[in-house]
């Protein structure tokens, strides 16, 4: 009985030892579906850099109304010298380069002589008759900007002004480019000439229209409410979705000017307006004192800077625009 007894352990541990040998065998040598907890779930792979982005270069322009109040008073001291050596000067005298190269006051030399061409070419359809003559120049328009070379430059709308036989006033719009050099112009012909019964109101220092310093803290406001990089990340980023509800309604809210303009700016700028920079102003005489500012946005290197022009009118309520 006892023997019998130690014959069925001696069975039961065989068998139990087989069962082990066999699942050992199986885990080792058979091919198996494991679970793995992946390695990146317990340290996060390492961010991509984001590609470093490097911008042009762009030199803000001083813009204030003392600055312009100064070099229109330049300006008009020098316009104020021409129109001493050129009044009542025969317009029929100053048909050909030579006579309108010497009745040209020396100290405005032109940087070309060629430039005169178109500029004679309308002097010719007034001159026929002996009694036209030159009666003043006038400043209309007046515009301070960086030139190419991140340089201020100085353009101003001026109007030449003739009287003919009967009275009425035979007016060449001109456009006086300064270089580096203070007595070297460039001249250009901006439109054909204009008759009518009055001159033009010209510009001075004294205006009240210039008083543009609310237009550009109007502008540095408008540009920080408007600004928004998060949306634009949100909104795709590079691959930018403009139907984003956020940007919709950040376009629907904007109303100061032209929405498709800001739309744009606000794309090229990744939803910073603020990246803008003040490269130009531009006054004219209208009766409603009429600034149009000119900022530049910065691109990257081998794109061309994107400029984008916002108007100041003094009287309205809402004067700011974006073109």
């Amino acid at each position: 009985m006892q023997v019998k007894t130690r014959h069925k352990w001696f069975i039961f541990w065989g068998v139990l030892a087989s069962l082990i040998a066999v699942s050992v065998g199986v885990f080792f040598f058979t091919d198996v579906a494991e679970i793995r907890i992946p390695f990146e779930k317990i340290i996060p792979p390492k961010e991509k850099d984001r590609k470093k982005v490097t911008y042009n270069k762009v030199k803000n322009l001083t813009i204030s109304q003392q600055v312009i109040q100064t070099e229109l008073q330049k300006v008009s001291e020098e316009l104020a010298t021409l129109n001493e050596e050129l009044a009542g000067t025969p317009v029929h005298s100053l048909l050909t380069l030579s006579d309108l190269t010497s009745k040209w006051p020396k100290k405005f030399a032109l940087a070309d002589e060629k430039e005169w061409q178109p500029v004679l070419r309308e002097l010719s359809l007034v001159g026929q008759s002996s009694t036209s003559q030159i009666h003043s120049m006038t400043l209309v328009d007046y515009r301070l900007y960086m030139n190419a070379n991140n340089e201020p430059e100085t353009e101003l709308g001026v109007n030449l002004n003739m009287i003919t036989a009967d009275d009425s006033y035979q007016i060449l719009p001109l456009s006086l480019r300064k270089t580096s050099e203070p007595s070297s112009l460039h001249l250009t012909v901006k439109q054909s000439l204009v008759e009518q019964d009055h001159l033009f109101k010209p510009i001075t220092p004294q205006d009240e229209f210039l008083e543009i310093g609310d237009g550009l803290n109007q502008i540095n406001q408008l540009c920080q409410e408007y600004s928004d990089p998060m949306v634009f990340k949100e909104a795709g980023g590079d691959k930018f979705n403009p139907n984003y509800p956020d940007f919709k309604s950040l376009v629907a809210r904007f109303t100061y000017g032209n929405q498709a303009t800001y739309e744009d700016l606000f794309q090229k700028s990744r939803g910073n307006l603020t990246r803008l920079v003040y490269t130009g102003v531009d006054l004219t005489n209208e009766p409603d004192g009429t600034a149009i500012f000119e900022l530049t946005l910065p691109l990257e290197k081998g794109e061309a800077n994107k400029i984008y022009s916002f108007k100041y009118n003094r009287l309205d309520t809402e004067s700011v625009k974006l073109d």
